[in-house]
């Protein structure tokens, strides 16, 4: 798993009724930060991510960036190239703080 780690999980928010920790509304519309909530949303994101990669690229998609080939999981030859530039700028960036005394 790439990206910053978790925050970890905060005091569960009180829910108005009929909204449940572990659910989508609790995390998404009331802010709730709870193990449970985190979790839901964790699965969430990993669900919808497969869904997104298993669909064709839509059409109205702007390709050449680096969002396209990760979001949408294109491979024209445009938008590997702009993860691969992408990529080179990040590791230059590094290489330079890394020289810095």
């Amino acid at each position: 798993m790439s990206g910053p780690a978790p925050e970890p999980p905060q005091e569960p928010v009180e829910l108005p009724e009929g909204v449940e920790h572990g659910s989508f509304t609790a995390y998404q519309r009331k802010g709730c930060r709870c193990g449970p909530c985190q979790e839901h949303m964790r699965a969430y994101t990993v669900d919808a991510a497969k869904v997104r990669r298993r669909r064709p690229v839509p059409e109205n998609v702007t390709h050449g960036r680096s969002y396209t080939y990760t979001y949408y999981h294109c491979r024209c030859e445009w938008c590997c190239e702009a993860r691969r530039s992408y990529d080179r700028e990040r590791y230059e960036t590094r290489q330079a703080r890394r020289e810095q005394p």
